[in-house]
């Protein structure tokens, strides 16, 4: 089961996951989607700290996510787990959409704030 909550600091969008990113998942992902469609904030945080999983419905997601509503969003991926990562990347989203990956929200934070 996928748990999330949606956090606003500042400018900043934080969106916290927990469990897997995947199709099984679609009603839940369909509903940050859906909430976060008109969000004019630029710059998210997505905590991928305590998932498990993401298939390509996941990748998907992120994709759609980081458009928005035809905004150009900046994302930084909170995640250690190297398969999370592995994933984006080889995926290419790190490059297409110009994806981040840190360790914490406090060095997401940090990041966001030296851009301006």
């Amino acid at each position: 089961m996928l748990k999330y909550s949606v956090e606003q600091m500042n400018n900043i969008r934080i969106i916290i996951m927990e469990g897997q990113v995947a199709v099984n998942e679609r009603n839940t992902l369909k509903k940050i989607l859906e909430n976060e469609k008109d969000v004019k904030e630029v710059f998210y945080i997505l905590n991928l700290s305590q998932v498990f999983y993401i298939d390509s419905f996941g990748i998907s997601f992120l994709q759609n996510l980081i458009l928005g509503n035809d905004n150009r969003r900046k994302l930084i991926i909170v995640s250690e787990k190297e398969y999370i990562n592995y994933v984006i990347r080889f995926n290419k989203l790190d490059k297409l959409m110009n994806v981040k990956f840190v360790g914490s929200i406090s060095d997401a934070v940090r990041l966001f704030e030296s851009m301006g």
